[in-house]
């Protein structure tokens, strides 16, 4: 029997923290082989505060601080490690990842149009140093079915980027709450 859910996020947001972290994330169960065996995807963004540090023909060293944007999706499976409303699993997932550092890797560029309401607008755009790459993620928690349709899920996970030869990696910790439509 196939099962369908979607599951609303309520995403470890630390918003209140002093890192002001936040993430959204969608996840979707597309099809349970049995009560043990899923495959599901989840969508995931979130913008981790970063510091780096670049060598520049024209400055030497120059430090920046920022925000990334990191958009996550992958495919994955997961193993309900015993049958029953209450169960620890594991998951393992592919996917991709798009990362964007918000720093400029350039001059602007500019456009100009007309509005209607504002008249002539000339704005830059900036281009940015982003990538899209390969990803893989392991995770394991602990879920919780309630009797009417609905789930909890407690997890830890991580998300490692081929991003040939740096070192990135996401971690995470998630709690779901979640209905299965049928």
């Amino acid at each position: 029997m196939s099962l369908f859910s979607q599951a609303a996020q309520l995403a470890l947001c630390k918003a209140l923290s002093r890192w002001r972290v936040c993430s959204g994330e969608l996840s979707a169960h597309l099809y349970n082989f049995s009560s043990q065996f899923a495959l599901g995807f989840d969508g995931s963004y979130s913008e981790p505060r970063f510091e780096a540090t670049f060598n520049t023909d024209e400055a030497g060293l120059v430090s920046v601080r920022n925000r990334l944007s990191v958009f996550n999706g992958q495919l994955n499976g997961t193993w309900h490690l015993l049958d029953g409303p209450f169960t620890p699993y594991l998951q393992a997932g592919i996917g991709w990842t798009y990362v964007d550092s918000n720093v400029s890797d350039g001059p602007p560029t500019t456009g100009c149009w007309w509005d209607p309401f504002w008249g002539y607008i000339c704005r830059n755009f900036y281009d940015t140093y982003d990538d899209t790459n390969f990803s893989y993620g392991v995770g394991a928690g602990v879920r919780y079915e309630f009797g009417n349709g609905m789930f909890m899920k407690a997890s830890y996970n991580r998300v490692e980027v081929d991003e040939g030869g740096a070192d990135l990696s996401f971690d995470s910790g998630k709690l779901e709450l979640g209905w299965m439509l049928w």
